[in-house]
């Protein structure tokens, strides 16, 4: 798909998933433990990783395929896990008076005016990992 439709339709999704759900109020009532709890922390991380990599292949990134870039690649990655998280958290505590559109009008703003540098490593398959197996 054009990349303006791709980032539009990616941070459409980052709105869908950051709506709380009971799984969210659920993920918030298990940080603290997870935190005390090495095992429980390494799951996390874990997870944490995997929703590293799903945020990617969304995005049409595979740092494998561009060692040179892994960095710049995952901590994009690494970022918009944090966005999902950070909206969550925020209409969580902020219910009705928290508009998240703003938010989001600025995160396609910001994807679609840095795109260009990570256009050479954007993969044009629907799903650039799986060649790799990933």
């Amino acid at each position: 798909m054009p990349t303006a439709e791709r980032l539009s339709q990616f941070v459409r999704s980052v709105d869908e998933i950051s709506n709380p759900r009971e799984s969210f109020r659920v993920f918030f009532d298990i940080l603290p433990y997870a935190l005390r709890k090495e095992e429980l922390r390494e799951r996390m991380a874990r997870i944490y990783d995997w929703y590293v990599d799903v945020k990617l292949v969304c995005l049409g990134m595979d740092p494998r395929r561009h060692p040179e870039k892994a960095r710049e690649i995952v901590g994009l990655g690494e970022l918009m896990v944090a966005v999902v998280d950070g909206l969550a958290i925020q209409r969580l505590i902020r219910e009705d008076s928290f508009d998240a559109s703003r938010a989001l009008e600025m995160l396609e703003l910001l994807l679609s005016q840095n795109w260009s540098h990570f256009a050479p490593l954007h993969e044009s398959e629907s799903n650039p990992w799986a060649a790799t197996g990933g």
